[in-house]
């Protein structure tokens, strides 16, 4: 489970037992974020949620907790979520996406 757990980052949603066994259902968001090549200011955002069917909130918060960013994305919108960092100063972001129960961060360095 941990090790599941180390790879996927993934968030656990811990539903009531269907009967008199308990059960655990795992799910999770895979996100992957990157810069574009050409343009250091613009990122990109890539992601699968744990509920196709959900909504995905997007923020952008940075080093002093503050939130920069905010928007909603439907889950088609989300698989490919374009970011113009060109208005932020450089530093350190976190970027969290939310889906339902299911919760993602990654640490950004804008240069």
């Amino acid at each position: 489970m941990y090790l599941i757990f180390t790879i996927f980052a993934s968030c656990l949603a811990v539903l009531p037992p269907a009967d008199t066994n308990s059960r655990r259902t795992e799910t999770h968001i895979h996100m992957e974020v990157y810069v574009d090549p050409l343009d250091q200011n613009q990122f990109f955002v890539n992601m699968e949620g744990c509920n196709p069917e959900q909504w995905v909130e997007l923020r952008i918060i940075n080093v002093i907790d503050r939130q920069v960013f905010a928007q909603s994305y439907s889950p088609t919108e989300a698989q490919n979520i374009h970011l113009d960092f060109s208005m932020l100063p450089h530093g350190m972001y976190l970027i969290e996406v939310k889906q339902g129960e299911c919760e993602r961060v990654r640490r950004i360095l804008y240069q």
